[in-house]
C-alpha cells in the first residue's frame, strides 16, 4: 500500500514522530513507535469489515490520503499505480481503457462501487466503465488479487476492486474543488453533507470537460497533425443513512454517471461518438448485536451505451438486480463466520433481448490462533442458463515475529459469457462458463513484500478471429510471476515506494498473451521537509510488450515516464495543487496506433469546510 500525507504540518521543517507512525499505519508499515496493523481495516477479502492482519489474501489498499494527494485522472490511472497493476488505452479522457491485475484483463475482474456491481453484462470486453469513475469523492480503493469466486461468485477470476465513496464526519460538511489544465480540460465538484449520528446525508456532484487529443495517431505522427475527440463527464450521488437505534439503521444511496467522448476506431477518419449512461442503487438494512450482524440489501445496477460512427448506430442497454442477506456471527475470540444467500437477474435489453438468473448460498470462515489466521470459503451458485458451480478458497497466514510473516492461498474462479457474447452479432449460443484455480504465496519482513501467483483459466473465453465469433478456446492460459514492492519512510521528512513485477501470460498455443508488459518497475517519493509543502514524484517504466499474441506487432514496451505533483497548504480549509504529468514528453503508444498524452500540466484547488 502506497500513502502520502495529507495536512502536514511541520515545525522547524521537521515532521513530527507521531505524525510519521499514523502515515506509517495507513501505509502498512513497520515503525520504531508500536505502530498496528490492527487499525486498518478492509472490507473486500470476506464481505465484511475486518483487520488487515486477518486478510491472508494479496490485498492493497489506496488510501484516502494518496488519492487526495496525488490527483489520479480516473480509477485505472489510481489503481494502475499499484504493484501487479498495469492497463493500455485507446486514446485519452473516457477512450476504452483495458486494466490488467498480474497479467488479468478487466473482463475476468470483479468491480464493485460501496459493493454495487460495476460489471456490465452486456459489454464483451471492457467489463465496467472504471475509466468513467473519477475520484474526488472515493475513500479508498481496496484491490484483491487472485480467484475470488468462492466469495463473490462469477466474474471475480483475476481479483475484486472495490471502489469505497466517502463518509461525512459530524456535522455539516461542505467541500469543493476547480481544476484545469493542458487540452483545455476543466474539472469542477462539490459535495454537501451533513450527519448528527442519526442521520447521515450527503450529495455531491463532479463535473470534468476536456477537448482531449485524438485517439487514433499512425505511430510516430504527432497527434496536432489530428481532430481532437472531447470527452465530457457528469457523475451525481446521494447518500442517507437513518440511525434507529443502537442496533438498527437503514441506508439508501444512489450514483449515476453520465459521459459522452468522441474517439476512433482504426483510423482518424472512423469517427465515433460513445454515450454512457450508468446508474447504481442500494439500499439495506443493518441489524447489530454484541456477536452477531446482518445485513438485507437490493443493489441495482442500469448500464446504456450508445456508440455511433458513420453508417451505423449501436445501442446495448443491460441492468442487473440483486437482493441478499448476509450474515456476520463473532463466536469464539478472534474467530468469526460470514454467511448468507443472493439473488441476481441479469437483463440485457438491446441489442438482445434476454436474461438468466443465479441463486447463490456462500460462507467464509475466519481463525485466528495466536500468531497463525486461517481462512475457508465455499461458495454454491445455481443458474437458469448454466451448469451450476462450486467454489472454495483456502488462506493461511503466519505471522514468524510482528516483522514477519507468510501467507499461501488456493482459490477457484469462473467466468461466465455476457449475453453480448452469446446472442450477440458474433455470439455463439454454445459457451460456457471458463474455469480458473489461482495459487499465491507472500511473505512481509518489515518494509518488503514478495508474492509469487500462479493462476490458470481453462476453457477461456475470447473472440475467433478465425469464425468470427466467441468460443472456448480448449486448453490453459497461464499467468505465472513474481511482485516485489518496498516502502520506507527515510529520515522524518520522505517516504519511499518501489514496486517491480514480472509477468508470464501464455494462451493454450504457448503463445505470450499481447499487450501485457513482461516487466513493470514502479517507484514514488513524496518529500514533506518544506512547511505546508508535499513535493510527489512518481514513475514508471514498462518492459517489453507487444500488440498481438506470439511476441508479434509492434512493439509498445520499453518506455519511462515520470509524473509529479506539488501540494500546498493555504490555510486549514483551502488547499492548491500543481501536477504535471509525462514531465519529460516521453512519446509512446500503448496499444499500436492509439494516441497517448505529452507533457501535460494541471493546476487545481480544494476547500473544505
Amino acid at each position: 500500500m502506497k500513502l502520502i500525507g495529507n495536512n502536514i504540518k511541520m515545525i522547524n521543517k521537521k515532521i513530527s514522530i507521531s505524525l510519521i507512525t499514523s502515515l506509517l499505519t495507513s501505509m502498512n508499515l513497520s515503525a520504531e513507535d508500536s505502530v498496528q496493523l490492527s487499525s486498518i481495516t478492509v472490507s473486500t477479502a470476506t464481505k465484511t469489515e475486518q483487520s488487515i492482519q486477518d486478510v491472508t489474501s494479496a490485498i492493497e489498499v489506496i488510501t484516502k490520503e494518496e488519492l487526495e494527494e496525488r490527483h489520479f485522472i480516473d480509477a485505472i490511472d489510481a489503481i494502475s499505480s499499484l504493484a501487479g497493476v498495469s492497463f493500455n488505452s485507446n486514446g485519452g479522457l473516457g477512450s476504452k481503457k483495458t486494466v490488467y491485475i498480474r497479467g488479468i484483463d478487466s473482463t475476468r475482474l470483479l468491480i464493485l462501487v460501496d459493493g454495487i456491481r460495476l460489471n456490465d453484462p452486456a459489454n464483451t470486453q471492457d467489463g465496467s466503465p472504471l475509466h468513467h469513475i473519477m475520484m474526488e469523492n472515493i475513500e479508498r480503493i481496496e484491490v484483491l488479487k487472485g480467484a475470488q469466486s468462492g466469495v463473490w461468485g462469477a466474474d471475480a477470476t483475476g481479483g475484486v476492486v472495490n471502489i469505497i465513496t466517502k463518509k461525512n464526519k459530524l456535522g455539516t460538511n461542505f467541500s469543493f474543488y476547480s481544476e484545469y489544465g493542458s487540452f483545455n480540460t476543466r474539472k469542477f465538484g462539490m459535495n454537501l453533507g451533513y450527519n448528527n449520528e442519526i442521520i447521515d446525508l450527503s450529495a455531491s456532484y463532479d463535473f470534468v470537460k476536456s477537448d482531449s487529443f485524438s485517439a487514433y495517431a499512425a505511430y510516430g505522427t504527432n497527434i496536432n497533425n489530428y481532430e481532437d475527440d472531447a470527452y465530457e463527464n457528469q457523475t451525481y450521488g446521494i447518500n442517507l443513512t437513518y440511525k434507529i437505534d443502537d442496533n438498527n439503521k437503514i441506508k439508501t444511496s444512489y450514483t449515476k454517471i453520465n459521459s459522452f467522448v468522441n474517439t476512433d476506431s482504426s483510423s482518424a477518419d472512423s469517427l465515433r461518438t460513445y454515450d454512457y449512461d450508468t446508474q447504481l442503487i442500494n439500499t439495506s438494512y443493518n441489524f447489530k448485536s454484541k456477536n452477531y450482524e446482518s445485513d438485507v440489501y437490493y443493489n441495482y445496477s442500469f448500464f446504456d451505451r450508445n456508440y455511433d460512427k458513420v453508417g451505423s448506430n449501436n445501442y446495448y442497454e443491460a441492468d442487473v438486480h440483486e437482493l441478499g442477506q448476509k450474515s456476520r456471527l463473532d463466536y469464539y475470540k478472534d474467530s468469526y463466520l460470514v454467511f448468507g444467500a443472493d439473488f441476481k437477474r441479469f437483463n440485457v435489453n438491446k441489442p438482445v433481448d434476454n436474461n438468466y438468473k443465479n441463486f447463490g448460498l456462500f460462507f467464509n470462515n475466519t481463525n485466528r490462533f495466536s500468531d497463525l489466521v486461517f481462512t475457508q470459503a465455499l461458495r454454491y451458485d445455481n443458474y437458469s442458463n448454466f451448469e451450476n458451480k462450486l467454489t472454495g478458497k483456502l488462506g493461511l497466514k503466519y505471522y514468524l515475529t510482528n516483522d514477519f510473516d507468510v501467507s499461501i492461498n488456493a482459490s477457484s474462479g469462473y467466468n461466465i459469457p455476457t449475453m453480448n457474447q452469446l446472442y450477440g452479432t458474433s455470439g455463439n449460443i454454445n459457451l460456457n462458463p471458463e474455469n480458473t484455480t489461482s495459487y499465491d504465496v507472500n511473505l512481509r519482513y518489515k518494509d518488503i513484500k514478495i508474492s509469487l501467483y500462479n493462476s490458470i483459466i481453462e476453457d477461456m473465453l475470447a473472440y475467433d478471429f478465425g469464425t468470427k465469433t466467441y468460443t472456448n478456446f480448449s486448453g490453459e492460459n497461464t499467468f505465472k510471476g513474481f511482485e516485489i514492492s518496498y516502502q520506507k519512510a527515510i529520515e522524518t521528512d520522505t517516504i519511499l515506494s518501489l514496486s517491480y513485477d514480472r509477468v508470464v501470460a501464455k494462451n493454450s498455443d504457448s503463445e505470450y498473451i499481447r499487450r501485457i508488459p513482461f516487466d513493470t518497475l514502479k517507484m514514488s517519493l513524496d518529500y514533506y521537509g518544506i512547511q505546508d509543502f508535499h513535493f510527489n514524484l512518481n514513475g514508471e517504466y514498462i518492459g517489453k510488450r507487444y500488440n498481438s499474441d506470439d511476441k508479434s506487432g509492434r512493439q509498445t514496451g520499453k518506455y519511462t515516464l515520470w509524473n509529479s505533483v506539488v501540494n500546498y497548504d493555504i490555510n486549514k480549509n483551502f488547499k492548491a495543487y500543481f501536477k504535471i504529468d509525462n514531465i519529460l514528453d516521453k512519446y509512446y503508444q500503448t496499444v499500436d496506433n492509439y494516441a497517448t498524452s505529452p507533457r501535460a500540466f494541471y493546476i487545481g484547488i480544494k476547500a473544505s469546510f
